[in-house]
Parts: C-alpha cells; sequence; structure tokens
C-alpha cells in the first residue's frame, strides 16, 4: 500500500478527531522549527484553508505559539475568557471552546492538534488523554512523511538548481507525452544552456559558475506555468516542455526566457555577470520519443549557438522562425 502524501495524513487526523469525539470541529497547524512560523494546516472549517495560516495564525504571543514553546495542552472552556485573546477565526466560525495538544516528534514541536467547540465546553480528562495520545501517534506520521518527501526529493531534485534532475525530468517528459498522446494534444520542448559558460567557470571558478546556474533556474522558474516540466539535464543544460501550445507560442515563452535571463545582470556574491542563453524550440509529433523531441531542439539550440547565441532558434521541422536580440539576425 503506497504511503499516504501529507496533505492526505493531516485530512486522516483531524477527521479521526471529528469522529471520535463530541466536538464540532477540528484543525491541525503545523510549525517549521527552523523558519519559525506556521507553514500549512488542515481543517473541517471552510474558513481555514490550508494556507491561512502563513497569515491568520500569530506567529507569537497565541495560543498555538504558546503550545508549540510548552509542549503542553491547553484547555479554553469559553472564548471570552481565552488568555490570549479569541482569534477572529473563532469568532467568525462562532466558536466558543477549544483544547489544543501539541505534536511533538523527536523532541521537537512540529504543530499543534485542536478540538473546536460551538459550546462551551470543559473538556474532561479523558478528552485530553485521548487527544494527548492521537498527537502523539500523528506526530510520528507527520515526521516520517515529512522525512520520507525530503527522501524523495533528494532523488528528484537536482541538489545544485533546484529543478527536476535529468531523471526525473525524463520520466515526468515521457508521462507529459502520453498524455498528449490520449488528448491528441501538442507539446513544444524547450531546450537551453548558458552561453560561453565554460569562460564563466574558468575565469571566475566554479562557485561562481553554480551560483549563475542557481540563478538562471530561479529566473526561468518565475517564467514558467506550475504545469509546465522544467530539468537539468547536463553541466549547463537546462530542457522545458511546454505542454498544450503551438510552437508559434513556445517560440513566445523562449524569447520570454531568453529576454529574462539577458536583461538584468545575474549578481551573486562573486560579483555581477551579464548572461545570456541560446534557446533551441521543437514541437512534438506523433508516436515520437522524448528522446527525439529533446535532440531535436537541441539541434535547433546548437543552430543557434553557431549563428551567433543569445536567440531563439525553432527545429525546422516546426518553424522557420529565428529570435533573437535586435541586430544579431544570422
Amino acid at each position: 500500500m503506497a504511503e499516504p502524501d501529507l496533505e492526505t495524513l493531516l485530512e486522516r487526523i483531524i477527521g479521526v478527531v471529528v469522529d471520535l469525539l463530541p466536538v464540532t470541529a477540528a484543525s491541525l497547524i503545523l510549525w517549521d522549527g527552523d523558519r519559525k512560523t506556521f507553514s500549512v494546516s488542515a481543517s473541517t472549517l471552510e474558513s481555514q484553508s490550508p494556507r491561512y495560516v502563513l497569515k491568520t495564525v500569530r506567529n507569537t504571543g497565541g495560543a498555538t505559539r504558546w503550545i508549540v514553546d510548552h509542549q503542553e495542552p491547553l484547555i479554553v472552556s469559553d472564548v471570552a475568557d481565552d488568555p490570549f485573546g479569541a482569534s477572529e477565526m473563532l469568532a467568525t466560525e462562532r466558536l466558543r471552546s477549544y483544547l489544543g495538544v501539541p505534536l511533538v516528534f523527536n523532541q521537537a514541536s512540529v504543530g499543534v492538534l485542536y478540538a473546536l467547540d460551538r459550546a462551551r465546553r470543559s473538556y474532561p480528562q479523558v478528552d485530553v488523554d485521548f487527544m494527548t495520545i492521537l498527537a502523539r501517534r500523528a506526530a510520528s506520521a507527520i515526521g516520517f512523511t515529512r522525512l520520507l518527501e525530503t527522501t524523495r526529493d533528494l532523488a528528484t531534485i537536482d541538489d545544485l538548481t533546484g529543478v527536476w534532475n535529468r531523471r526525473e525530468f525524463l520520466a515526468r517528459g515521457e508521462t507529459e507525452l502520453e498524455r498528449a498522446e490520449r488528448s491528441q494534444r501538442p507539446v513544444t520542448a524547450i531546450v537551453f544552456d548558458v552561453d560561453n559558460f565554460k569562460s564563466i567557470n574558468d575565469r571566475h571558478g566554479h562557485v561562481t559558475g553554480d551560483a549563475v546556474l542557481r540563478a538562471v533556474a530561479q529566473r526561468c522558474d518565475t517564467e514558467i506555468r506550475p504545469n509546465d516540466v522544467l530539468g537539468r539535464v547536463g553541466g549547463e543544460e537546462f530542457a522545458l516542455l511546454v505542454p498544450d501550445v503551438e510552437p508559434r507560442v513556445g517560440l513566445v515563452i523562449a524569447e520570454r526566457l531568453r529576454e529574462r535571463i539577458a536583461s538584468t545582470p545575474i549578481v551573486v556574491d562573486q560579483g555581477t555577470y551579464d548572461v545570456t542563453v541560446t534557446l533551441g524550440v521543437a514541437r512534438s509529433v506523433p508516436n515520437e520519443p522524448l528522446t527525439a523531441l529533446l535532440h531535436r531542439a537541441d539541434l535547433a539550440m546548437y543552430d543557434g549557438k553557431a549563428a551567433g547565441r543569445n536567440r531563439v532558434v525553432a527545429d525546422p521541422d516546426a518553424s522557420s522562425s529565428t529570435h533573437g536580440p535586435a541586430g544579431s539576425d544570422p
């Protein structure tokens, strides 16, 4: 049986609270001890979206932070007497009482589990004991799930740039092409690398080169859609798969990436550098392997290198268009 992801696990935990205690609602709020902030939540209340904690839960001075710091249960039988001041959410949901217990994993607080009610409640010791036992088991499950997700990330994410590594990019790319075949929709591949990257490494060192690659990946990541697939597939080479767009649109996207990188110097600890990239664009064709699609985009990129770099070139089978900075057409 597959391990649940973190979101599913949190939903299961709060479901147990409302199923087994005579309360109106339940919520669970995770604590990021490294950043000293509340990061995500799950709740049976509609007003508590998974990300509401980022703006709503007080990082200091509130009940949730007190439970995190003291690792002790907190009972408020009537929010009118709440020593921390009733939150706006409690008023919005007309909640009158709550019981909060800490989630502790490896002696560190990882969050708070709440039982909430629209009636005044004293929360007898049996409820406190139940919530404490549930929180202990939940914290272990959350801790191990986080470790598992971290391990998965290490296996799929390029540790230098933070984008998909080559193996994961190819796996996701194959999935995307299969989906495109079923829906009879195109996929545009964009392959690009940093111009004159060897000279950056030779003149300024690998630390600078690594910093430049990170900055390029970050700039690209801000320009792409959530369902696009971006990966580092070689030393200074990246690849991007853009589903459901024709080459004409792919050229526009590639040109936007080129401009985003070239328009502003990259500032790193070692200095400031003008960096450009050359991009090749190709459109998928039926029954074509991903490697063949990427190869065509790669050849287009090398045509751009030969024509002077810092430009976008389309695979001739898909388009004859070439884009680049003013005055740089071949």
